[in-house]
């Protein structure tokens, strides 16, 4: 099984276990219940998308970087520019909050 399904029938059936519990406390509980976990999702949302600016900004900075140096520092430089952008690649494929 993929892990984007396990994760997905994992919360399901928390929302399940979480929605049953809170029918049984109190009945008004359900919508606040949605309410949470939707403000919760715009949250990571948010987070996700500064996240991803800030990898671009630095990457933008390594990339002025290289062109100022030269010798070894150039090589580094370009090393860790290329750990960035496949961490980018990473978290952009990663990336989709539902």
């Amino acid at each position: 099984m993929e892990h984007k399904n396990r994760n997905t029938y994992y919360e399901l059936l928390t929302d399940a276990a979480h929605y049953g519990l809170g029918k049984k406390i109190h009945p008004l509980l359900i919508p606040l219940q949605w309410f949470y976990k939707r403000m919760r999702k715009q949250e990571d949302r948010q987070l996700h998308a500064e996240l991803q600016s800030e990898l671009k900004t630095e990457i933008g900075i390594i990339d002025e970087k290289i062109n100022a140096s030269e010798g070894d520092k150039k090589y580094n430089y370009k090393r860790i520019k290329a750990s960035l952008e496949r961490e980018l690649v990473a978290f952009q494929s990663y990336g989709k909050f539902a």
